[in-house]
């Protein structure tokens, strides 16, 4: 794989995963200096893009968290396609959604010390009201609404 084509991977693997666009031109700088310097090739030198890219992700997560701090703070977007599969696995580790902000902006928060586990559950419906009744009355919570997309959460031992 030509250096090239590896950035050009990355760059698309960083924005699923919601890295913005500063962030994403600093990496894609640092890693070209990186195999410009060792001449090796990419993926032998750092991995496929999708590993290196969740490497920078979990980095980026841990500076998000200074010394003492109880919550860590991330944000990505996905789209309908995607964002039930990444809230599944991100549940999993203990991401909370707090917040669904426009354009599929997913705003979450994890326990630094001692993460929950979370499930989540979509709902598309033109009557947000119903809606999230009906789900409350199975104790689900809102967590976000973008466009007819209705996001609920609750702890995952309580789905068991």
């Amino acid at each position: 794989m030509t250096t090239e084509e590896y950035l050009t991977d990355l760059a698309v693997q960083l924005h699923a995963l919601g890295l913005d666009q500063r962030r994403i031109e600093e990496v894609l700088g640092e890693v070209d200096d990186h195999l410009v310097e060792g001449g090796d090739d990419p993926v032998t030198e750092l991995g496929p893009a999708r590993e290196y890219a969740l490497r920078i992700q979990d980095a980026a997560v841990r500076e998000g968290t200074s010394d003492g701090a109880e919550w860590q703070h991330w944000a990505f977007r996905a789209d309908a396609w995607a964002e039930m599969n990444l809230l599944e696995h991100l549940g999993r580790e203990g991401w909370e959604v707090i917040e669904v902000r426009r354009d599929a902006h997913f705003a979450c928060r994890r326990h630094a010390v001692d993460p929950q586990p979370w499930a989540y559950r979509r709902r598309a419906s033109m009557r947000p009201r119903r809606t999230g009744d009906e789900m409350e009355g199975q104790g689900w919570v809102p967590c976000g609404t973008w466009i007819v997309f209705h996001y609920f959460k609750r702890p995952l031992a309580a789905t068991a």
